[in-house]
């Protein structure tokens, strides 16, 4: 038999140092393999995270397009309203319909937070002093699109509509103006799954106006905690 010449040629190694040699390569193999799964998992929720802000952007322009919907709406029963365009032709009681009666006799929806009526200049019927009136004092005949407005604290949406005399509506008479508050009424709405809302701010100076359609560039909010990243 030539068994143990064979095993004094070989040069004896300890075991220690294969059992090193095999955490070596198990260790390799392991970090190479937990480095793939690390790129993936964060690939993953980056494209999920990406998703759900697009989601909420989805959401958040449904919830506007909704809104002025529902003021389009309120100024329209505004103009159609008799009481309203008896305060253009005789504004005589202009202040006590505006404050007594304008918002609380049901034509308007309680979202409403103040209405005042202009003339076809587009100058205000009301003769309160500019600092104590709630709306503008003037109208910009040439630019009636909705607009926010950061004021004391409060982001309100503006949205004003003409008059017209007769159902041809070829003759303006004046015009109503509306305001509401833009943030609160955003949030009763709808109920948010990808926008959280209370996070919703609008980047903008104390008395700067923002058009409506300019609106997305300024809007910073978060979106809710996606189950499916958590997992």
């Amino acid at each position: 038999m030539h068994f143990p010449s064979i095993r004094a040629r070989l040069s004896p190694r300890p075991i220690v140092q294969y059992a090193l040699a095999l955490f070596f390569v198990m260790v390799s193999t392991l970090a190479v393999l937990a480095a793939f799964v690390f790129h993936d998992t964060a690939r993953l929720k980056e494209q999920i995270e990406q998703s759900d802000e697009k989601l909420a952007h989805q959401e958040l322009d449904e919830a506007i397009a909704l809104l002025t919907q529902q003021a389009e709406s309120a100024a329209r029963a505004l103009t159609q309203w008799d009481e309203a365009r008896q305060q253009l032709e005789n504004p005589v009681y202009y202040a006590y319909w505006r404050n007594s009666r304008a918002l609380v006799a049901g034509v308007l929806p309680k979202s409403i937070d103040a209405v005042d009526l202009y003339n076809f200049e587009g100058r205000n019927l009301s003769t309160a002093n500019p600092r104590e009136a709630s709306m503008p004092a003037q109208v910009d005949m040439q630019n009636m699109q909705p607009f926010l407005l950061q004021e004391n604290g409060q982001v309100s949406l503006y949205y004003f509509s003409p008059f017209y005399r007769g159902d041809a509506q070829a003759h303006r008479v004046g015009y109503a103006g509306l305001k509401l508050d833009f943030l609160k009424q955003l949030a009763q709405l709808r109920r948010f799954r990808y926008l959280d809302m209370e996070s919703l701010q609008v980047a903008a100076r104390e008395g700067e106006r923002i058009p409506l359609h300019e609106l997305v560039p300024v809007l910073r909010f978060r979106t809710i905690a996606n189950p499916e990243t958590r997992a």
